[in-house]
């Protein structure tokens, strides 16, 4: 459960960097929309956080981390993937919609997935597994930008950086489902 909770969170802030860079150079390079329009649609994506976070801890606390975890990560994934399609119209109302599904998104990711590692280590080593999380989660958004920077540098593909991006999202659905209260085992929490 560690382990699947450390690599949900890598993928976490490696979807989080991407998309919180290259969207906004999507929107002004491509779309020749002005900094603030492109600011606008990143807050878009950050306002429904507000009130997911608090629908994610209360579903988490309610069922488990599993199961808010998967929906997170299959709806989080798909928008990114919708997004990568919608640069193929160059729509800037195509653009934000994917972009408020997937920041409303973002709690079901961090929330479900930092209560699983934290609550997989002994009491004694809560410090530690929590530097080795913050460790993965800034690693995953280097990697992240060190990987999409060279892909889109290479192809001058925003499509094919949101394509990668959400392919990674959706390929961590297995690793929750293998390792995030595995059937047959205690939840964290000693329930």
């Amino acid at each position: 459960t560690f382990t699947g909770g450390t690599l949900v969170f890598f993928m976490f802030q490696f979807n989080k960097i991407v998309v919180f860079v290259f969207v906004p150079l999507y929107l002004q390079e491509v779309l020749r929309r002005s900094p603030v329009e492109a600011g606008l649609a990143v807050m878009i994506a950050v306002l429904p956080t507000l009130l997911t976070s608090l629908l994610g801890g209360r579903l988490t606390d309610r069922y488990g981390s599993r199961r808010p975890l998967l929906f997170g990560l299959m709806l989080n994934g798909l928008a990114v993937v919708f997004l990568a399609f919608a640069t193929a119209v160059d729509s800037y109302a195509l653009t934000v919609a994917p972009l408020f599904v997937w920041g409303a998104m973002l709690p079901f990711l961090a929330v479900p997935s930092r209560r699983s590692l934290m609550g997989a280590a002994p009491r004694e080593l809560q410090s530690q597994a929590s530097g080795v999380n913050l460790t993965i989660q800034m690693l995953g958004g280097t990697i992240g930008m060190a990987l999409c920077s060279t892909l889109y540098g290479a192809t001058g593909s925003f499509r094919l950086v949101f394509l990668v991006t959400g392919a990674v999202v959706l390929a961590t659905i297995p690793v929750a489902w293998l390792m995030i209260e595995r059937p047959g085992r205690q939840a964290e929490g000693g329930r």
